[in-house]
């Protein structure tokens, strides 16, 4: 961390500024005063900070919506929220633990005590000056700690990104329930001695704790927005983002089911993956990249969502919200199997017996009808889940509709599932799966030719 202790404080009082001054001043601090929630995203672009104090009455850009913006920019950056009384909550039907939820680090309460606020301030510049008789954290970054394995997430070394500072704890899997922490939250991210780390222990994935994996995901959206458009990087480093974040998001959706603000996650990602491949002038050279071939359901969805933005350029829809509509169906097209038991699950579908088969056609309805709690999935995206399955010959399920009634962007989904499907079972690459899929002809009279067209297009 930076030796100047840097503070940003907005409050809509100017009065404040006078208090705050005087506190800062005389305890070697340097603090800039914001009186909007604008103002406070400007200095932020400007200058980096190790806290803010936020008012909870900050206008022109609500507190809350600095929080977000700040904590989706800046997750390791301490907020401190600033509140007249607990009355005041209560008036606006909020709690401490609605502001604790949203991202707030404290709150301090109105007037300002000089002394209490100076103590708080010096924990989160001095830790080492606070520690209790007690082990602190920092004590067992190294040591080896007996923690349940269900309880992490796990990401490949080579895929995954943290920036300057880590934004969680960091561990590594020594065996079963058995992990060491490499670093900790906001600790700096020491490329080297972590090289070292993995060279010594001869690993290669990185654990956190799952209940962080959602902030790892607003990070992950934020640094593949800025990166689509660096032609530095090269595109093979932007679709490991991509897959990565993709795979989170689905594990997340697995783990504690569809929530509105996932859903928002998964729109900017699929606007990513449409402004990558808009971007892409050699698409084959693109598809060559799919190499390692995973069996992972989450690695599923996301190769049939990047393989159906590749038919969208093909087709060249004009319309945004389509293609985003596409991308995003077909990262959820499967959602309805969360409800499917496990030995249905884990069988592919051509072993299943007769009985089990039919309880596995209902997953696209199945899919909907979780669908339909959220108003924020569109009318598109729900027809693209219950008709994925859907052929031309009216031959596919749930309701074996065919013809001028399919609609087309659930073809096009069905056709790249078909696709990613033969790419996992068989262990091949895109363009193989595509001569195995020709090679029957009956898998021709299944989908809108020029659906089969626009995708033969990408592989030459």
């Amino acid at each position: 961390m930076s030796s100047i202790k840097r503070i940003l404080v907005s409050d809509p009082n100017p009065e404040y500024k006078k208090i705050i001054t005087r506190i800062f001043d005389a305890n070697t601090y340097t603090v800039d005063f914001a009186l909007t929630g604008q103002e406070v995203q400007a200095f932020c672009h400007k200058k980096e900070y190790q806290i803010i104090i936020l008012d909870l009455a900050t206008q022109d850009h609500s507190a809350f919506t600095v929080l977000k913006y700040l904590k989706s920019m800046h997750p390791s950056l301490k907020i401190f929220f600033t509140i007249p009384d607990k009355k005041n909550l209560s008036e606006r039907s909020l709690n401490e633990k609605d502001i604790m939820n949203a991202g707030a680090n404290n709150i301090i309460y109105k007037p300002y005590n000089v002394q209490s606020l100076l103590s708080i301030l010096s924990k989160e510049f001095h830790p080492s000056l606070n520690a209790s008789t007690s082990p602190s954290e920092s004590e067992k970054v190294g040591k080896e700690l007996k923690i349940k394995d269900d309880l992490f997430t796990k990401i490949k070394i080579d895929e995954f990104f943290s920036g300057s500072s880590c934004i969680f704890d960091l561990f590594a899997r020594l065996k079963k329930d058995h992990y060491v922490k490499m670093l900790e939250k906001g600790n700096y991210f020491d490329s080297k001695r972590i090289t070292e780390f993995i060279k010594d222990k001869k690993i290669d994935y990185f654990y956190f704790l799952t209940k962080e994996r959602n902030a790892y995901i607003v990070l992950m959206n934020k640094i593949i927005e800025k990166s689509i458009s660096m032609p530095q990087i090269p595109i093979e480093n932007k679709i490991k983002n991509i897959k990565n974040i993709s795979e989170k998001i689905l594990e997340e959706i697995h783990a504690v089911g569809l929530k509105n603000d996932l859903v928002e996650e998964g729109k900017k990602l699929c606007q990513q993956i449409h402004e990558l491949v808009s971007k892409e002038k050699e698409l084959y050279k693109t598809l060559s990249l799919f190499k390692e071939i995973s069996y992972s359901c989450y690695y599923h969805s996301f190769l049939v969502s990047f393989l159906a933005t590749l038919i969208c350029k093909q087709l060249e829809w004009g319309a945004n919200s389509t293609i985003i509509n596409i991308i995003l169906g077909g990262m959820l097209h499967d959602i309805g199997k969360l409800k499917l038991k496990m030995n249905i699950l884990v069988t592919p579908p051509w072993k299943l017996d007769s009985a089990q088969f039919e309880i596995y056609k209902n997953h696209p309805i199945i899919g909907v009808k979780l669908l339909e709690k959220f108003p924020i999935i569109s009318n598109e995206i729900s027809q693209i889940v219950l008709q994925h399955h859907e052929t031309i010959n009216r031959k596919g399920f749930p309701n074996g509709i065919g013809g001028a009634k399919l609609y087309l962007p659930a073809q096009i989904i069905g056709f790249v599932d078909t696709i990613a499907n033969l790419m996992i079972n068989n262990q091949v690459e895109v363009k193989k799966a595509f001569a195995l899929f020709i090679e029957k002809k009956e898998n021709t009279e299944l989908y809108d030719g020029k659906i089969i067209a626009a995708f033969y297009k990408c592989l030459t």
